[in-house]
């Protein structure tokens, strides 16, 4: 009796997803709706970051279909792919907050080294002059190899923190609405299992099995957990990360002072010995003259 009972509600359930199959299309417009208006505000494209490698992630993420038809996924009842379409954007956020934070680094690197260098060429007496120009210009040739991918003009070289701060405000609030798309995406029983509905072929598979309801919730509840366990650890590092960047930036110029003390010391320690060694030879050959 239970069994039959479960039955029924399972295909009650079924019956009810199936009236919403044709709902994925407005969910993933909703979800461009609620970027437009919410997320828009720190968006600049004039003044963002990160150059997007692909036009496609510029404004939103990709629709759960497009990340299937890109990526060639066959879902019917490939249990370990079922998170597919969560990891595939979670990855595609992750590499593109980690360029946008890598361009502010670089960027704070070249500008702290510029001021630097700026600062030694007004004091033509420093020893170090020479070999601060020689150590840190090598390096900025190499950091400017690097802005390819950062949006960065050749008479402004500067990154903001508020750059920062709106570019990866943009990727986390157009992030957190897309996880809203998968959540709501969740609630049909096909989409749970990861069934193309497009494929005519896998329609007919369906009417083939017998489906476990205990399995279908369960599976209903990993994907719906594993959504809000990233949309709750994606709040958490963003002002973690926000804040690392601004130490860094801050605190990057005292690195800078400090390896030139340490270089302006050992410089001093070498001519002093320079200055100090005839003196202490002719003490020793005082002695030795004396000895005799």
């Amino acid at each position: 009796m239970k069994q039959k009972l479960l039955l029924i509600i399972f295909i009650l359930l079924f019956a009810i997803n199936n009236t919403f199959a044709n709902n994925t299309n407005s969910l993933y417009q909703n979800y461009i709706d609620n970027v437009k208006n919410h997320c828009f505000q720190y968006y600049n494209k004039d003044k963002i970051v990160y150059k997007y490698k692909d036009s496609t992630f510029q404004k939103y993420y990709p629709s759960v279909d497009q990340l299937k038809e890109n990526n060639k996924v066959k879902y019917l009842f490939e249990w370990d792919k079922q998170l597919f379409p969560i990891k595939a954007i979670k990855e595609i956020y992750r590499d593109i907050q980690n360029e946008i934070y890598k361009c502010g680094l670089i960027s704070a690197q070249y500008n702290w080294i510029n001021i630097l260098l700026a600062s030694i060429k007004l004091d033509k007496t420093w020893l170090l002059k020479t070999l601060a120009e020689k150590k840190y210009k090598n390096k900025q040739d190499k950091l400017l190899k690097q802005f390819k991918n950062c949006n960065l003009k050749k008479n402004d070289l500067k990154i903001t923190k508020k750059r920062i701060l709106d570019q990866s405000t943009f990727e986390l609030c157009k992030y957190s609405y897309y996880l809203d798309y998968l959540y709501n995406y969740y609630d049909n029983i096909e989409n749970v299992l990861g069934i193309n509905n497009k494929n005519p072929k896998i329609k007919n598979e369906i009417n083939k099995i017998e489906y476990d309801p205990n399995l279908i919730s369960s599976l209903q509840n990993i994907e719906k957990n594993e959504i809000k366990n990233e949309k709750t650890h994606s709040f958490l590092v963003f002002s973690i990360a926000f804040r690392a960047y601004s130490e860094y930036q801050n605190y990057y110029p005292i690195h800078l002072s400090l390896e030139l003390l340490k270089d302006n010391l050992i410089l001093y320690r070498e001519k002093l010995y320079k200055t100090l060694n005839p003196i202490s030879q002719l003490v020793y050959k005082i002695i030795n003259a004396m000895s005799k």
